[in-house]
């Protein structure tokens, strides 16, 4: 299995991201064409939203990293796979994709082969 990760947004908003310590912008597709939608975070983000009062943290389709970059984003497609995101996850519908991540002007893509007896 090959998925297409995509930065929708490029690599122009990764320094900003590091210091947010959430990323929301990334499409996986999987080989049948199917988009999902992730929001990467780290456990620093979730703490400071923890500590402004709230009681609780919610987002779906939520990855939480060790450290929010480029490489661990890849690496956790490996992860994400053999958890079986595909079976729990809605994939967006095509017009959510438009609405959302279009234009693809800035779509930054890299290919990550899964290994499916992991």
């Amino acid at each position: 299995m090959i998925y297409e990760i995509i930065f929708t947004l490029g690599h122009n908003n990764d320094e900003e991201a590091i210091y947010r310590g959430c990323r929301g912008d990334i499409l996986i597709k999987d080989e049948s064409g199917l988009y999902y939608s992730t929001h990467y975070t780290i456990p620093g983000s979730i703490a400071g939203v923890l500590s402004s009062g709230m009681v609780c943290y919610m987002c779906n389709h939520t990855v939480i990293l060790h450290e929010l970059t480029k490489e661990n984003i890849l690496k956790s497609i490996q992860e994400l796979h053999d958890l079986q995101f595909y079976k729990s996850w809605k994939p967006l519908t095509e017009e959510r994709v438009i609405e959302f991540y279009y234009p693809k002007d800035d779509w930054i893509s890299y290919y990550v082969e899964v290994d499916d007896y992991k």
